[in-house]
């Protein structure tokens, strides 16, 4: 898929362009949301455990290597009193640039190759306020 924006870039996915355009009528869609905090060391420390862990290892997952599920990592860092959730990415920004985050919130709305798009909808849930973001290899 080449976006009309810029010609020279290439989406690459396994769904084809109906991913891709079905990511863009979504947004085009969605009302517009708050701005999600980072004030929060606990999602932050709860996020770089789970990075450490699955690089030092070379896998990846919602589970721990060690078997914890996200709310049981995120819970020895703080007491939530709203919903909490976890949107992974495992990819590259392919150039190894600044890119990455960039790259990283394109796949994750695209959800290339999940029928539920569960990754979009989490990110656009309207109940999560905080966010605490790991990067790591």
């Amino acid at each position: 898929y080449r976006p009309t924006v810029d010609s020279k870039k290439v989406i690459v996915t396994k769904e084809g362009v109906n991913a891709v355009r079905e990511a863009i009528k979504f947004l085009e869609e969605q009302p517009s949301l708050i701005s999600l905090s980072l004030e929060t060391e606990g999602l932050q420390f709860a996020a770089e455990d789970h990075v450490s862990d699955k690089g030092s290892k070379g896998t990846i997952g919602h589970e721990s290597s060690d078997g914890t599920k996200m709310v049981n990592r995120t819970s020895r860092y703080g007491k939530w009193n709203t919903n909490v959730g976890e949107v992974l990415w495992f990819g590259d920004a392919g150039d190894g640039s600044s890119h990455l985050a960039r790259k990283a919130v394109e796949d994750l709305i695209i959800d290339d190759g999940v029928v539920s798009r569960g990754h979009r909808l989490a990110i656009y849930t309207p109940q999560y306020a905080m966010a605490g973001i790991a990067i790591g290899k």
